[in-house]
């Protein structure tokens, strides 16, 4: 579905979700409306609403793996400081910003705010070296960007 996807943190930490160490598992989002309705007009009760997308809600989840214990730890460290929210950054207008490059597409962007983060660390998945973390972001820009003229992409 995508050649590529990254997410890069203010502090510049990038991890690529489909480079080595990572499976991605899904990868989708919602886009959230929201808007406020005219006064009445004309005939009682018509009340015409206007309604804009005003947010992306993006929800990732991700296998950590590793050939070695130590390779997997290496895996999650630097998941965990891509996404981790710096401490001094929580003012930050965004977090991060998530790319992405369908299959036989241009490279995409959301500038984004990290809304949760699960890293687990299932027992009877550590002796294979592997845990599933899952991600939530949230762009309040509501629309996809092209990486290349930063133009609305409706995807």
């Amino acid at each position: 579905m995508f050649s590529a996807a990254a997410f890069t943190n203010v502090s510049t930490d990038t991890v690529d979700l489909l480079g080595s160490g990572y499976a991605l598992k899904t990868l989708d989002w919602s886009y959230e409306y929201d808007g406020s309705q005219f006064p009445k007009q004309q005939d009682a009760g018509q009340q015409p609403a206007h309604s804009f997308v005003r947010r992306v809600v993006v929800n990732i989840t991700v296998q950590l793996l590793g050939s070695s214990q130590s390779a997997y730890w290496t895996s999650r460290n630097t998941f965990a400081k891509a996404f981790l929210v710096r401490d001094g950054a929580q003012t930050d207008y965004q977090h991060g910003r998530l790319t992405v490059t369908p299959q036989g597409g241009s490279a995409m962007y959301l500038d984004c705010n990290i809304t949760g983060l699960s890293l687990p660390l299932a027992f009877d998945e550590s002796a294979a070296f592997l845990s599933t973390a899952t991600v939530s972001l949230r762009a309040d820009r509501g629309y996809w960007r092209t990486v290349s003229g930063d133009t609305v992409v409706y995807f």
